[in-house]
Parts: structure tokens; sequence; C-alpha cells
């Protein structure tokens, strides 16, 4: 058997097996059409998220609107908003029914850290008490992750002994 040959056999098996980490569990609309490359839509909202660009953000959702079903995507482009303290974008994002309580990779500096974090903690530990309140009048919940995250003793000593640990509200 020649070298090429071995590649083209090899390829065959891997290939399938590669596709199939870099899609999501749902096949994919066609058979090269990549995670990656579905996401490059939501880049230019989060920079819209990150950058204030409220106006920009509400008009990119108006014309494509069934981006608001990719929950795990919204939930970056709100932490983007909630870390940055950008309450208009936030109050976009909000009005347009993205939820406040799914965690996502939370950014420190240029390093993204393996833990998910709800965008009401990554407001709270960046400081950004204006959009914290607008989160929580928004029904962000500050639950146990978000007390032990911020290191606040007192409340995540509260939030065991209540009979509901898992959520804790101020």
């Amino acid at each position: 058997m020649s070298s090429k040959d071995l590649v083209k056999e090899v390829m065959a098996v891997a290939r399938p097996m590669a596709m199939a980490f870099v899609n999501e569990e749902t096949e994919p609309g066609r058979p090269n059409h990549l995670r990656c490359h579905r996401v490059q839509a939501f880049r230019p909202l989060k920079q819209r998220a990150g950058g204030d660009q409220a106006s920009d953000l509400k008009k990119a959702l108006d014309a494509d609107p069934h981006l608001l079903d990719d929950e795990l995507e919204m939930a970056e482009i709100l932490m983007e908003a909630a870390s940055c303290g950008k309450t208009a974008a936030l109050s976009t994002l909000l009005g347009a029914g993205v939820d406040p309580n799914i965690p996502a990779p939370y950014k420190e500096g240029c390093i993204i850290q393996s833990l998910l974090l709800a965008p009401l903690c990554a407001a709270l530990a960046k400081g950004r008490h204006e959009a914290a309140d607008m989160l929580e009048a928004r029904g962000s919940i500050y639950d146990i992750y978000t007390a032990c995250f911020l290191g606040t003793t007192v409340r995540s000593r509260s939030c065991w002994t209540r009979r509901r640990p898992a959520t804790c509200w101020r």
C-alpha cells in the first residue's frame, strides 16, 4: 500500500470523526458547515455589545431575529455587555428576550477562563454596579455560585442554610 493510499484510508475514517467534534450535537445543514462558520454571525453582535452600540445591536437583531434562538451565543453577548458595564446594550439584549441567568465563559483580561459565570456575577466582579442593578431588576439571580466566586462568605452561608440552596435572592 502506498503512502497516498494510506492517507486516503486514514482520512476516510478520521474526517467524519473530526467533523463530529467541531459540529454541534445536531446534524449540520451541510456536510461542511462547521460550528465555527455558524458562530461568525455572532462576532459583530459581541463587538457591538461590548462597545455600547445599542442601536446597531438592535438593528442587527431585528434584521436577523433567529440569532436570538441560540441561547449559548446570546449568553456570551450578554456577558460581554455586562462585564463591560454597557447598560444600553444590556437593555437591548434583555428587551429582546435574552435570558440573564444563562452562564457564559468569563474573560479576565485577555484570558478566557475555563469556568462559566452568570452575567450578574461578571458585572459584580468587574465593579459594574449599574449593569448589575439592571440585571437584577430584569430577573437575574444572585446564586450560590456567584456568592462563592465573589467571596461573599456571609451570603454563601445564607444560601446554604436556606431550603433551596441552588438559588439565593438578595
